[in-house]
C-alpha cells in the first residue's frame, strides 16, 4: 500500500512539474518512465540488494553467536586458572602451616626436656638434703659431742656439694626461662594487608573479520579486473619491520595481525612477534629446536606451526601455544623438514 501511495505521490509531482506543458507530453513520459518498471535492471539489482542485506545478516548473526560461545569457553577458562591458583595456593600454605605446627612441637619438647631434666635432678638434691637434715636433728639429740662432730664434718661436705651443683646451675645457665616466639615471614602476613585483588580481567576487541557481501560490487570488480600474469606483476611495499634477527627463515601473521619470525641461527633458535603496527611484542626460545619456516593455523587461531630443521635432539614440526607461549606438542619426522604450508 505504501509503494501504491508513492506511485501516485510521484504521479502528482510530475504533472505538477509540467503544468506549463503540453499534458500530452507530460503522459507520455510517464508511460516511459513506468512502463518497464517490472523488467528493468533496477528492480533486478534491488532485489539482489535484499537478498544480500539478508546474507549480511546471518552472516552478522553466525558471527556474533560464535562470538558469545568464544566469550563463555574463555570464561571457564578463566575460572578454572582462578581456581587452580586458589588450589595451588592453599596447598602450599597448608603445607608452610604443616612445617611450622611440627617446629612448635619440637621446639615445645626440647624445651619441657630440658625443665624436666633440672626438677628430677633438684627433687633427687632435695631427698638427700631431707635425710641429711634429719640426720643432723637425730645425731643432735641422741649423740655424743664426738659423735655429733663426726657427723656435722660428713654433713657439712655435703651440704657444700649440693651449693656448689645449686651455683653451678645459676652459672652454666641452665635454670633460664624457656619461652616460645614466634616469627611470621613478612610474605605470608602480606598476602592479607597487601593484597588488594586476585588480578584483573580486561576486555579487549580486534577487528572483524567480516566483509558484507555486495553482489553488485562483485560483478563489477569481474567485469573491469584485468588479466595479470607473473610477469607483469609489480611489488609494492607496505610496511618494514626490524626483528634484529640473525637469520630470518620464516615469516606469517595471525588473523589478530601479528606477525611471526623464526630466526634460524644456531646460537640463538627463537619465535619473535611484533604487533601489526612493528612494535616488539614478545619472544619465545625455540631450543632445542630450530626454528626454519612458520605457520599460523587457522584450526583455533592461537597455534603455529614450526618445522625444526637440522636440531641437534629431533626432526620434525614443533606446535606452538601463542596463547601461553610454550611448547604445545612436537611432531617428529623422518626426513629434514624445511617448508611449512596448508
Amino acid at each position: 500500500m505504501k509503494i501504491i501511495n508513492n506511485i501516485v505521490l510521484y504521479t502528482r509531482y510530475l504533472f505538477v512539474l509540467n503544468a506549463s506543458k503540453n499534458t500530452r507530453n507530460a503522459a507520455s513520459y510517464l508511460h516511459d518512465v513506468t512502463s518497464n518498471a517490472n523488467t528493468s535492471g533496477q528492480l533486478e539489482d534491488l532485489e539482489t540488494r535484499l537478498v544480500d542485506l539478508l546474507q549480511n545478516i546471518d552472516r552478522i548473526k553466525k558471527d556474533r553467536k560464535a562470538n558469545l560461545t568464544s566469550i563463555e569457553e574463555k570464561t571457564d577458562l578463566l575460572l578454572s586458572e582462578i581456581q587452580q591458583i586458589r588450589y595451588q595456593t592453599n596447598k602450599h600454605l597448608d603445607k608452610l602451616e604443616k612445617e611450622i605446627k611440627q617446629d612448635i612441637d619440637i621446639k615445645e619438647c626440647k624445651c619441657k626436656k630440658n625443665i624436666q631434666n633440672i626438677l628430677s635432678s633438684v627433687k633427687e638434691k632435695k631427698t638427700l638434703i631431707i635425710e641429711y637434715q634429719t640426720n643432723l636433728q637425730s645425731t643432735k639429740q641422741h649423740a655424743s659431742d664426738l659423735q655429733t662432730f663426726l657427723v656435722m664434718r660428713d654433713i657439712e661436705v655435703k651440704v657444700f656439694e649440693n651449693e656448689q651443683y645449686l651455683q653451678s646451675l645459676i652459672e652454666t645457665n641452665q635454670i633460664e626461662q624457656f619461652d616460645l616466639v614466634s616469627k611470621v615471614d613478612p610474605r605470608v602476613i602480606s598476602i592479607s594487608n597487601c593484597l588488594e585483588n586476585f588480578g584483573s580481567v580486561e576486555i579487549k576487541t580486534r577487528p572483524s573479520c567480516i566483509r558484507l557481501i555486495r553482489a553488485k560490487a562483485k560483478q563489477a570488480q569481474l567485469q573491469v579486473k584485468p588479466t595479470k600474469t607473473i610477469n607483469n606483476l609489480n611489488l609494492i611495499l607496505q610496511k618494514k619491520i626490524t626483528t634484529k634477527g640473525e637469520n630470518i627463515r620464516g615469516c606469517c601473521m595471525s588473523v589478530n595481525g601479528d606477525y611471526f619470525f623464526t630466526d634460524h641461527y644456531y646460537e640463538k633458535n627463537a619465535l619473535s612477534v611484533f604487533e601489526s603496527d612493528g612494535t616488539f611484542k614478545y619472544e619465545i626460545m625455540l631450543d632445542p629446536s630450530y626454528g626454519f619456516d612458520i605457520l599460523v593455523t587457522l584450526i583455533d587461531k592461537k597455534t603455529c606451526d614450526i618445522t625444526s630443521e637440522a636440531s641437534r635432539k629431533h626432526l620434525g614440526i614443533d606446535i606452538i601455544d601463542t596463547d601461553y607461549r610454550m611448547e604445545n606438542k612436537i611432531y617428529q619426522t623422518s626426513c629434514l623438514p624445511l617448508g611449512n604450508h596448508m
